[in-house]
C-alpha cells in the first residue's frame, strides 16, 4: 500500500515539475514561490525568499488562461449562446466548463494545467452519500447542498436539449468539470468585458481572511498579477481570500470549513401560527426569513424581534399597533418576557434537530482528523451552534435584565440591552 502512496505522489509531483516548466515557457512568471504538500489532496504555495510588499509575486500571462469567451467559440458554446439561455444558472462558469470539457481528452496546449486539477473531489459535499449526510442531520447544509445538485442537474440537462451532443460526457464528468471551475475561477476583465477565468497556478494559493496578496488581470501588458499586500519572509504561505463567508458556504463551494469562523450563521423560518387576527398580523409582517449570524446589530435580529412582537400580541395591541414601526421597540416588559421566552423555544427546536450534541461535538473533533469529511462535517456543525449559544445567552441576559435579576450583559449585546434600558425607564406594565 505505501508503494502505491509514493507512485500516485511521484505521479502528482511530475504532473506539477511537468506544469511548471510549461507556464515558464508561455511567459508565465513566479521566480519567488515553491510548493509544500500539507496531506492527501492538500498543497499550498510558499515564499522561496523574502518578498518585498508590493512585488509581483506570480505573473500569468492571458496566453495560458481559460475563459468563458474561449468556450462561446467552440460548436457547443456558439449555440448555446445563441440559444435562449437564461434557464443555465451562471452561464459564463457552463462556458469555462465546455472548453475544459470539449478539449481535456485530447493532445491540447492546455494539457499540462488539465494534469495538475484535482480528479478526486469528494470533500465537496454534493458528491457524499447518504451515510455522510447523516453526520449534517439539523443543518440547513442539507438543503443547500441537495439544491445545487439539483440546479447542475438542471443545466446539464438543458444544455442537452440545446445540444444533444454533449451527452458524450456524462453527469459524471460534468459535475467534475462544473465543481472544478465553480470553486477555482476568477472573476477578471479582459479589454472592458468581464470574464470568468481560469488562472493557472493563481488557483492553487488557499484561503485566508487575511490574504497576502491582491490581484487583478493588467490590460496593458496583458498579464494577470498577484501582488504581495504585506512584505513575507522565507518560507511563508502565500494565501489569497475565497471572501467572507460563513462556514456552509465555503463547505458548498470549495468543500472545506474553518475552525474559527465568525461569520457563521444559522438557518431562521418563522411564520405566524393559525389564529383568528393572524391576516391582521399578515399584513404588518407576513414571515421573517433568512440567515442569522453573531451580529445583533443586522438586520434579520430586529425583523426576528419584531416579527415575535406581532406574533404574541393579542387582539387588543394588534388594534392598538397597526404598523410595523411600532414594534421596533418592546411593547412593555411581561410582553417582551413572553417574546424572549418564545425565541428561546425557538432557539431549542433548532437545537434539537442535530444530530450530536455541542459537547459531543468538540470531542469528536478532538479525535478526528482535521480538513477529513468528518472534521469538516463537525466544524460546520459546531459553528451553527454557536450561533444558537450566543442567541440563547442574549435571551439568559436580557431576562435577567427585565427581571433585576442581574443589570450586567455582554457588550456585544448593547444595541438591543439599550432597547431594555428604554423600556425599564418608560414602560409601566
Amino acid at each position: 500500500m505505501d508503494s502505491v502512496c509514493e507512485n500516485i505522489e511521484i505521479t502528482h509531483q511530475k504532473a506539477l515539475i511537468n506544469f511548471m516548466n510549461w507556464a515558464k515557457k508561455n511567459g508565465a512568471i513566479f521566480p519567488d514561490i515553491s510548493f509544500k504538500i500539507y496531506g492527501e489532496n492538500e498543497r499550498g504555495v510558499h515564499s522561496k525568499s523574502k518578498i518585498r510588499k508590493g512585488s509581483n509575486v506570480i505573473k500569468i500571462p492571458l496566453k495560458i488562461i481559460i475563459h468563458d469567451g474561449m468556450g462561446e467559440n467552440t460548436p457547443i458554446g456558439f449555440k448555446l449562446v445563441k440559444h435562449n439561455h437564461g434557464r443555465i444558472n451562471n452561464f459564463s462558469i457552463i462556458m469555462v466548463v465546455v472548453f475544459i470539457l470539449t478539449t481535456i481528452k485530447h493532445k491540447n496546449f492546455f494539457e499540462p494545467y488539465y494534469d495538475i486539477l484535482p480528479r478526486d473531489i469528494s470533500n465537496f459535499p454534493i458528491f457524499w452519500n447518504n451515510i455522510e449526510y447523516e453526520m449534517l442531520t439539523g443543518s440547513h447544509i442539507l438543503y443547500m447542498i441537495k439544491k445545487r445538485q439539483q440546479s447542475f442537474l438542471e443545466d446539464y440537462q438543458t444544455i442537452i436539449k440545446v445540444c444533444p451532443e454533449f451527452k458524450r460526457w456524462s453527469i459524471k464528468e460534468f459535475l467534475w468539470a462544473r465543481t472544478i471551475v465553480g470553486s477555482r475561477n476568477f472573476g477578471i476583465n479582459i479589454n472592458g468585458v468581464s470574464r470568468t477565468a481560469m488562472v493557472p497556478l493563481s488557483d492553487m494559493l488557499n484561503h485566508d481572511p487575511s490574504p497576502k496578496v491582491n490581484w487583478a488581470f493588467d490590460n496593458r501588458d496583458r498579464f494577470f498579477k498577484m501582488k504581495s499586500n504585506v512584505s513575507l519572509k522565507k518560507n511563508i504561505a502565500i494565501t489569497d481570500t475565497y471572501g467572507n463567508k460563513c462556514n456552509s458556504q465555503y463547505f458548498l463551494y470549495y468543500g472545506f470549513t474553518q475552525s474559527q469562523n465568525y461569520k457563521n450563521t444559522i438557518s431562521i423560518n418563522l411564520i405566524h401560527p393559525n389564529s383568528d387576527n393572524k391576516h391582521y398580523k399578515d399584513e404588518i409582517v407576513p414571515h421573517v426569513k433568512g440567515l442569522l449570524g453573531k451580529d445583533i446589530d443586522k438586520f434579520l435580529f430586529n425583523e426576528i424581534m419584531v416579527f415575535l412582537r406581532i406574533s404574541l400580541s393579542d387582539d387588543k395591541m394588534i388594534k392598538k399597533y397597526k404598523y410595523r414601526s411600532q414594534y421596533f421597540y418592546p411593547l412593555n416588559n411581561s410582553h417582551e418576557i413572553t417574546v424572549l421566552k418564545a425565541f428561546n423555544i425557538y432557539l431549542n427546536t433548532l437545537l434539537s434537530k442535530y444530530k450530536f450534541s455541542y459537547k459531543k461535538i468538540k470531542e469528536l473533533l478532538l479525535t478526528t482528523s482535521r480538513l477529513s469529511k468528518q472534521w469538516n462535517a463537525l466544524t460546520l456543525l459546531k459553528g451553527e451552534i454557536e450561533v444558537i449559544i450566543f442567541y440563547k445567552k442574549l435571551v439568559e441576559q436580557s431576562l435577567n435584565y427585565i427581571t433585576k435579576k442581574c443589570d450586567s450583559f455582554d457588550k456585544k449585546y448593547n444595541s438591543y440591552f439599550i432597547k431594555l434600558r428604554k423600556l425599564r425607564n418608560d414602560c409601566v406594565d
